[in-house]
């Protein structure tokens, strides 16, 4: 394909080889979009790496879009990561750069409930550290909390209810 010209199966090829760098050289170089970039960001993240992100966000593109699947950004890192996949670079850079920590990451999960499923403590401390609400339930939508959800998983549940009362864990301590 052409660099002049951006598609999601285009990105989502490279990134899958590890050569996100080619992706973040066609978007600083001003190649155009022919799929939304926040669905390209959503996608790739699964990937890893972090470095092709600075090109997106230079571009003005958001981060709080969704996959094709339905994914966010942020929630395919926590897969990628199940997947061993080198992601937790990447999700600290989308949290710094203003992901909705509290957006559904997948299925009807918040991150945190998506961290918690996939046993990533690291990444459940991020998000807390970015403001993500171990209380939100999602809305409109019937779905438990991610302290009720984390009622069977004790370490979650000790490190949201230690956030909860105010005994402030940082995410380095894990790292």
């Amino acid at each position: 394909m052409p660099t002049n010209l951006i598609t999601l199966d285009w990105c989502r090829a490279l990134a899958s080889e590890g050569r996100q760098d080619e992706v973040a050289s066609a978007v600083a170089d001003g190649a155009q979009f022919l799929d939304p970039p926040e669905i390209i960001i959503a996608e790739i993240s699964y990937f890893g790496a972090d470095a092709w992100l600075d090109s997106f966000l230079e571009r003005g593109a958001g981060l709080d879009g969704q996959s094709r699947d339905g994914i966010s950004a942020l929630g395919n890192c926590i897969l990628g990561a199940g997947a061993y996949k080198p992601t937790l670079a990447l999700f600290h850079k989308l949290l710094a750069a203003g992901a909705n920590p509290n957006l559904f990451a997948s299925q009807l999960r918040t991150p945190l409930q998506l961290a918690i499923d996939e046993v990533k403590p690291e990444y459940l401390l991020l998000l807390l550290m970015h403001g993500a609400d171990p209380l939100c339930n999602g809305g409109d939508f019937p779905c438990l909390n991610a302290l009720d959800h984390a009622r069977n998983q004790r370490w979650a549940k000790y490190l949201l209810e230690r956030w909860l009362r105010g005994n402030r864990l940082d995410a380095r301590q894990l790292l």
